[in-house]
């Protein structure tokens, strides 16, 4: 039970964490064995071992980052410098960020953005 509970713990800490195909596979096959106690092994190792931490973003409001990329589809240049207005760490698109001028505003991913 305890094993539950620290899973149960870890997915509401990281609700958006999932597992591989490879990982579910395995569960899966312990489960079509009846055999419970491989399926807490499991449990308790992806918990122990696979805690990820909470991710750590590069930027933080009132930074200037240079636009790299648009994987976000915002409608910011490639070149642009931006002000980040807004960091959301638990959403896939961490940033909103502005124009230096203020002029207009979009959310975008880190990954379309290098520090200057």
């Amino acid at each position: 039970m305890q094993i539950l509970n620290k899973y149960k713990e870890w997915k509401e800490e990281n609700p958006d964490e999932g597992f591989q195909y490879d990982e579910i596979s395995e569960f899966l096959d312990a489960q079509s064995r009846g055999d419970l106690q491989g399926l807490l092994e499991y449990a308790l190792e992806k918990f122990e071992k696979g805690n990820p931490k909470r991710k750590v973003l590069m930027f933080k409001v009132g930074d200037i980052a240079q636009v790299a990329g648009n994987i976000s589809r915002h409608f910011f240049n490639i070149g642009d410098s931006i002000r980040i207005i807004e960091v959301d760490i638990d959403c896939q698109l961490e940033y909103t960020a502005e124009h230096l001028d203020g002029s207009d505003y979009w959310h975008l991913s880190e990954k379309d953005l290098v520090e200057i």
